[in-house]
């Protein structure tokens, strides 16, 4: 799957919290790794950015306000997040990754106006600072707050290692200071949570399963759907002692029990994400 050449390049320079997907045209900017929903997954599917767009294509509200061309229970989503059944994922990812765009109108200079033979700033007490004047005055504000206490942030730390090379010459403890809080995303939509892929994909799968034959028994869908858990015992074992004659019926009631339980987990997670992402929220739930 490729994008179109007209998003391609203002693509590969946006950045996004989360890895963003990856197609054949496209290559982002500050890729991290990241473990595929399953094996062999496109780049395109590797993205948590994905998974939303299809969570979004089960809402059977949105469904109906997409088919009505805006016109529902959703208009105002629709405004937002636009027709996810008539876009397939690269033409919506196109149009929409500025929802999840971080944003940063004050950003540091990649260089420094002086420095010293040594490479080091003249003055260290500056801190130079390129600034969007298009950008709201209060997200101004705001992130120069944080680039002036990351500036602080930096002094601590060498105060830090100076006091942590002491201590490790006298073999006193080293001292320890709590971890920070990561900074906020400023996407106008950020992720709800960190994302495991693979669940995102498991989850889905069951939930697709479930609507393919509504009436199916829920153990039986667990085979289908491909579902991931440990079930109390082994299918070989259970086979294996069939071979030998023996009964198995207490073994298999409690595997099909095993299975039963864990697709109807997925299926109330899956519900719940599917129900917040349709408010921007994803991947949330409300409960367990």
């Amino acid at each position: 799957m490729k994008i179109a050449d007209k998003y391609a390049a203002r693509l590969g320079t946006a950045k996004f919290r989360h890895p963003p997907p990856e197609f054949g045209n496209v290559q982002p900017a500050h890729m991290q790794d990241v473990r595929p929903p399953y094996s062999g997954a496109p780049g395109w599917q590797c993205s948590v950015y994905y998974f939303w767009y299809e969570y979004l294509r089960r809402h059977d509200g949105y469904r109906a306000t997409c088919q009505a061309n805006g016109v529902g229970d959703y208009a105002q989503q629709f405004t937002i997040f636009g027709n996810v059944h008539t876009l397939d994922f690269a033409d919506w990812w196109g149009q929409y990754y500025v929802l999840f765009e971080e944003r940063r109108p004050l950003r540091r200079l990649k260089q420094m106006p002086a420095l010293d033979q040594q490479g080091y700033p003249i003055d260290p007490s500056k801190l130079f600072l390129e600034v969007d004047l298009t950008a709201p005055f209060t997200n101004l504000i705001k992130q120069f707050r944080e680039e002036v206490w990351l500036q602080n942030r930096a002094a601590e730390d060498r105060i830090e290692r100076g006091q942590k090379a002491r201590a490790q010459r006298r073999g006193q403890p080293i001292p320890r200071r709590p971890d920070l809080d990561e900074t906020k995303s400023t996407a106008l939509y950020p992720v709800a949570a960190r994302p495991m892929l693979f669940a995102l994909y498991q989850h889905l799968a069951v939930w697709d399963a479930k609507q393919a034959d509504p009436e199916a028994d829920d153990a039986d869908l667990f085979g289908r759907a491909s579902v991931t858990a440990k079930l109390p015992y082994a299918e070989q074992e259970i086979a294996s002692l069939k071979d030998e004659g023996l009964k198995v019926t207490d073994l298999e009631k409690a595997n099909r029990r095993a299975k039963r339980l864990a697709v109807q987990r997925h299926l109330r997670i899956a519900r719940q994400y599917i129900g917040n992402v349709v408010t921007g929220e994803f991947p949330k739930r409300n409960k367990r």
